[in-house]
């Protein structure tokens, strides 16, 4: 990856802009965006809240929380189970996730395995996990970078 990305720059291999802050909204019907409750990613209403934004560190590859800026993306428990939350920044294989932008998806760099609502469940607060099926609702997604929002 080249180191001298600038801020707002496309990084090629994973797809998303270096710096540059964005939403993830699902395309099931509720269109509900990823956020964060304690630790774990589930889908909510969208809020205006720094919880349901993100952005993608040049540095360390990861797609990190305008929260809480030191939590990364994270397959739970070392990369060994199929649930999603954030956990502090390490930059492993289990923290490096590829934006597929024609297909709509998010895809772990190490198991290819896809970011989908867990269940398939188009409901408040339902769980972020991974899954394989490729051609479901539940993992297709939209990145919406935060200066193209309409407000709320």
């Amino acid at each position: 990856m080249p180191a001298d990305l600038k801020k707002g720059e496309m990084n090629e291999l994973f797809g998303l802009k270096v710096d540059e802050p964005f939403h993830i909204i699902s395309q099931m019907s509720s269109e509900r965006y990823v956020d964060i409750v304690g630790r774990n990613m589930v889908i909510k209403t969208r809020n205006g809240l720094p919880s349901q934004e993100w952005f993608f560190d040049g540095r360390t590859r990861t797609i990190k929380s305008m929260r809480t800026k030191s939590y990364s993306w994270n397959i739970q428990n070392s990369g060994r189970t199929n649930n999603m939350e954030v956990y502090n920044t390490n930059s492993r294989w289990f923290q490096l996730f590829v934006w597929l932008k024609d297909e709509g998806q998010f895809w772990d760099i190490h198991d290819k395995r896809i970011i989908e609502v867990a269940g398939s469940k188009d409901e408040e607060g339902a769980s972020i996990g991974l899954g394989k099926d490729s051609d479901k609702k539940s993992n297709k997604w939209k990145v919406v970078y935060t200066k193209d929002a309409k407000p709320i």
